[in-house]
């Protein structure tokens, strides 16, 4: 049969009816599904489950009042006695968008914003980033559907962050693709790298941050490596001959690099923090680290949900679904093996098919963890050993499963007309690994033991279920049959129950808790009384006031004081004066005869402390990140406040600095002379400031830089054509 695709690059024109079905279909699942999504939020509805309940809102909630009453966001008291919120990052402190939402919209409309927003964003940077791959629209609008509601973006629909952060890999693959291939139009381009690099670090998720850093690593090199066309599609087209390979990679190196200092502002904080977590000790490397970092490798069982989505109980084997659930659609499955035995009838696009089957391929080795071997070669790079879950690599495949879906129904398109016969031979090999999945669909019902459990035991009267997803790629693989043969109603057919699959493994999962209104959250609190409130690890309890001993963070705080000991400091009051100090190790527990009301514990020795009465200590401010205390003492006194201890703290004493004393290893304090004097704890580190400056300076440094760089080029245009 001869090539379905041109080799310089263009595809032949597929019949005209078949495209426009493609785009109807795709773009109507599309929009129905994100209208379904979307429908909660127009009521005044939030989803409130998972990270959303116990991080996201609450502390976006926090977030929106320090906007509202212009207080200082960076420190927030609510949670571990205190805590560097900013340097945390989950909330994005700092990201204009953010800035813009929370303070001009009301909360919830600002929630359900920044939450529903990244997923037209997904759509549109991945349709145009399959249409300069010069795929013809209706396909590309199916792979933009596959990827925006693929597995990993709805099962993840929680971690709003980090589907913020892959909402730019499409339209940061499409800024390298534009930088290394067409001269005429990289300033622009570099200046959409670097902008689309800040939103990403400013955005809080690391992680995230890391996963589309692989692939823009990747691509970048293969399209740089690609020269003279320098691109994986070649484009002849495109304005300006192509650039050099070392121009190409000196302006990515430059505009990731300016990007990256952009973000300083929440990069630095968050490295700040990083230092001060219990993660700090995993920078090393070491057996503790090895084993943090292959926490939520993926089970190799779990591969067989890209037959059969329902097969495990809660549809996968390991703790969580959002985590461990890796479906994205039996047409995903059924187009990788179409691309493999088609490969050689792609034309230019062969380069294309095959490199996102290899980054299928990879990605999924890498998202096994300790039961592959990439993960571990990744773990020798620095910083690597802070990440956990390397499940996440998946979110990579899913990316290249939409392409691969992408190019499969153009290539059905194609084929269909010619009405070639013979690919429907290839449908029957298709088959075989739908039989191959149903015996290890036995086996692994029967066998099966996981960590020595057998969590890996089918439903046992849901056999119709956990075998529907076979039928499905089974029902996939005949309509592509007939689609080939030039069947236009076929083609309808396949591309609604592969969407209608798609969508509904997403959506249940997301309506599995009901949407509800702030409102009534607010006035109805869960949870136990104020004293469980100190130990819960429930952020929400925030929305109620309440302030908790411990908390639910990303970056979980080191911790001096032993919690028998944080048990005891509750009780104190919010500001206390102190005449008598013991010198000990705040690692030590306090013995049960030291009485805490009256006996303050220092890590450090302090000037004299006179012996005279208490004085008087009261609080005249209580904000985020910034305390004051009124005192009247007869003699030098200690003063302690009840806000823990970190390095960001100052404290001013009649406005001239005094020094920070950290008290019972938890909590701020200073040594205070006698008469009346106003004490001011202010949150103030050094890494928010430094990272301030950065970032200003790299976004003057950056529009100049591109500004200069558009000036030259228009004039060396004019001159041209003068």
């Amino acid at each position: 049969m001869n090539n379905i695709w041109s080799a310089n690059g263009h595809t032949s024109s597929a019949p005209a009816p078949f495209d426009r079905i493609a785009a109807r279909v795709s773009l109507t699942a599309a929009l129905v599904v994100f209208s379904i999504i979307i429908f909660p939020a127009v009521f005044g509805f939030v989803y409130y489950f998972d990270d959303l309940r116990m991080q996201h809102i609450p502390f976006r909630w926090f977030y929106a009042n320090c906007l509202e009453n212009g207080d200082t966001f960076t420190w927030c008291p609510r949670i571990f006695h205190g805590y560097y919120l900013h340097g945390e990052g989950q909330v994005g402190m700092t990201h204009p968008v953010h800035v813009l939402l929370y303070r001009v919209f009301p909360f919830t409309t600002a929630v359900n914003i920044e939450l529903l927003l990244s997923y037209p964003a997904i759509f549109g940077g991945t349709l145009l980033l399959l249409r300069r791959w010069r795929i013809p629209f209706g396909p590309a609008s199916f792979g933009a559907f596959t990827f925006t509601f693929s597995g990993f973006n709805m099962l993840h629909f929680a971690h709003m962050n980090m589907v913020a952060v892959v909402a730019h890999l499409p339209w940061l693959l499409l800024a390298i693709d534009t930088i290394v291939r067409d001269r005429r139009s990289r300033p622009p381009a570099w200046l959409a790298l670097a902008l689309l690099t800040a939103s990403q670090v400013l955005l809080g998720h690391p992680q995230g941050v890391y996963l589309c850093g692989l692939a823009e690593m990747a691509y970048a090199v293969g399209a740089i490596m690609i020269s003279g066309k320098a691109t994986i599609v070649n484009a002849p087209e495109c304005a300006g001959p192509p650039c050099t390979a070392i121009n190409a990679g000196l302006a990515l190196l430059s505009a990731k690099c300016m990007g990256v200092a952009a973000g300083a502002i929440q990069l630095l904080p968050t490295l700040d923090m990083l230092q001060r977590s219990t993660r700090q000790a995993l920078i090393h490397g070491d057996a503790e680290a090895l084993a943090f970092a292959e926490t939520g490798s993926l089970h190799p069982l779990n591969l067989l949900q890209f037959w059969s989505p329902y097969l495990f109980d809660d549809r996968q084997v390991g703790l969580t679904t959002h985590e461990f659930g890796i479906y994205s659609g039996s047409i995903s499955t059924l187009a990788f093996i179409w691309i493999l035995l088609r490969r050689n009838h792609l034309g230019a696009h062969r380069r294309l098919a095959l490199a996102a089957a290899a980054t299928a391929v990879i990605t999924t080795i890498l998202a096994l963890g300790h039961y592959g071997f990439l993960h571990k070669l990744l773990l020798q790079l620095p910083l690597m050993s802070v990440f956990r879950m390397p499940v996440r690599h998946i979110v990579l495949c899913h990316f290249a499963f939409a392409v691969l879906n992408a190019l499969f129904i153009a290539d059905l398109c194609a084929i269909a007309r010619t009405r070639d016969t013979r690919p429907r031979q290839i449908l029957i090999v298709c088959l075989i690994p739908a039989v191959t999945a149903l015996t290890i669909l036995f086996w692994a019902g029967h066998t099966a033991a996981v960590d020595g459990q057998l969590s890996a035991v089918l439903f046992t009267d849901s056999w119709p279920l956990a075998a529907g997803g076979l039928l499905l790629f089974v029902i996939l693989a005949i309509s592509a049959g007939f689609v080939g043969a030039g069947s236009r109603r076929a083609l309808t057919i396949l591309l609604i129950v592969a969407a209608i699959d798609i969508a509904s493994y997403g959506l249940t999962h997301i309506f599995n808790q009901v949407p509800v209104r702030l409102t009534d959250v607010l006035h109805y609190p869960v949870g136990g009384s104020t004293n469980d409130a100190l130990y819960s690890w429930e952020n929400e309890l925030t929305l109620y006031g309440r302030k908790l001993t411990f908390g639910y963070a990303g970056l979980y705080p080191r911790r001096d004081a032993d919690t028998a000991t944080l048990a005891r400091l509750r009780r104190l009051p919010r500001a206390s004066l102190y005449t008598t100090i013991v010198l000990a190790n705040p690692a030590v527990p306090l013995p049960d005869s030291l009485d805490i009301r009256h006996t303050a514990v220092v890590e450090s020795r302090l000037k004299p402390i006179g012996k005279a009465n208490r004085g008087a200590a009261t609080v005249i401010r209580d904000r985020p990140g910034d305390i004051h205390v009124q005192c009247t003492i007869g003699s030098t006194q200690l003063l302690c406040v009840t806000e823990r201890c970190e390095s960001g703290w100052r404290v001013y004493v009649d406005g001239k600095p005094g020094h920070i004393v950290r008290v019972y290893g938890e909590f701020i304090g200073c040594v205070v002379e006698p008469g009346e004097h106003l004490v001011t704890f202010r949150f103030e580190p050094r890494s928010y400031r430094i990272g301030k400056v950065i970032s200003a300076i790299a976004v003057v440094t950056t529009l100049s830089t591109y500004a200069y760089w558009r000036r030259k080029q228009i004039v060396h245009v004019i001159t041209e054509r003068d």
